[in-house]
C-alpha cells in the first residue's frame, strides 16, 4: 500500500487543541539518552489509560481503512496476548495527513 507512517506512538494521553494540533504526554527518555525525546518503554499504571497516536499520509484518492492491533506481552506465559483491532477510515490527499 502507498502509505506512509509520518507520526506513532504510544502515549499517556492524547488531546486535539483548539488550534487543530494534538497535545501528547509521554514519559521523557533518560537522561543519558540525549538524542531521545521520549523513553521507548511504557509503564502503565493500573486504571490509567493508554492511548496510541498515530499520522499517516495517503496519496490522493486512496479509501482505505487504518487498522491499529493492540496486545500486550504476558511475562508469565512469555508470549504476545490479548488482542484487539481498533480501526478509522481515510481518504487520500490531505496535506497534513489523518491523525487518530
Amino acid at each position: 500500500m502507498p502509505l506512509s507512517l509520518k507520526e506513532g506512538g504510544v502515549y499517556h494521553f492524547v488531546e486535539k487543541t483548539e488550534d487543530g494540533s494534538y497535545e501528547a504526554r509521554f514519559e521523557p527518555a533518560p537522561l543519558y539518552l540525549i538524542f531521545r525525546e521520549t523513553d521507548s518503554v511504557y509503564h502503565w499504571r493500573r486504571g490509567e489509560k493508554i492511548y496510541f497516536f498515530s499520522r499517516v499520509f495517503a496519496p490522493t484518492k486512496l479509501n482505505i481503512p487504518i487498522l491499529h492491533r493492540w496486545s500486550f506481552y504476558d511475562e508469565a506465559e512469555e508470549k504476545w496476548t490479548g488482542q484487539e483491532i481498533f480501526g478509522f477510515p481515510i481518504t487520500g490527499g490531505r496535506d497534513g495527513g489523518y491523525r487518530g
